[in-house]
């Protein structure tokens, strides 16, 4: 077995226990004895960054805050509300940049699954399980924003 905890050490602390891990790894031995197969667990926190959801959310919470900003200062004109989008804009982005959750209801269900499936691909050939001896690799992935 493989360990990979290169790179997903903060999400495995999080999402497993150190006995859960450890009965995952047991798990894996197990299977792998009785297989000629060789499994990989790879928890990854999400498989994309998904960047137009990033601006899209940040672009609509600004728009949504400058508008209660100028209703709140009766200040509802051009000038004030381009602006306040601008300035607010950035501060917006960095919460959907901090709280990837907000990202899911910017994001097509489409969308969502296709960078599954890409991110699950490019781990199975970056671990190496398209050489594996009988090609016998098996990947098991979990990307956690997606569930």
């Amino acid at each position: 077995m493989r360990s990979e905890a290169k790179g997903q050490m903060n999400v495995r602390t999080t999402l497993f226990s150190d006995s859960e891990h450890e009965e995952i790894r047991r798990a894996v031995a197990a299977a792998e004895a009785a297989t000629s197969g060789e499994i990989v667990a790879l928890v990854v926190p999400e498989s994309d960054r998904y960047r137009e959801a990033e601006v899209l959310g940040g672009v609509l919470l600004a728009g949504l805050l400058a508008l209660v900003a100028g209703i709140i200062l009766h200040h509802v004109t051009i000038w004030f509300f381009v602006p306040a989008v601008f300035i607010l804009f950035f501060p917006c982005r960095l919460l959907f940049l901090k709280v990837p959750r907000l990202k899911l209801s910017l994001i097509s269900r489409a969308r969502l699954e296709s960078a599954v499936r890409e991110r699950c691909v490019r781990a199975f050939y970056e671990k190496g399980l398209h050489r594996t001896r009988g090609e016998t690799g098996v990947l098991v992935f979990i990307s956690v924003l997606e569930r």
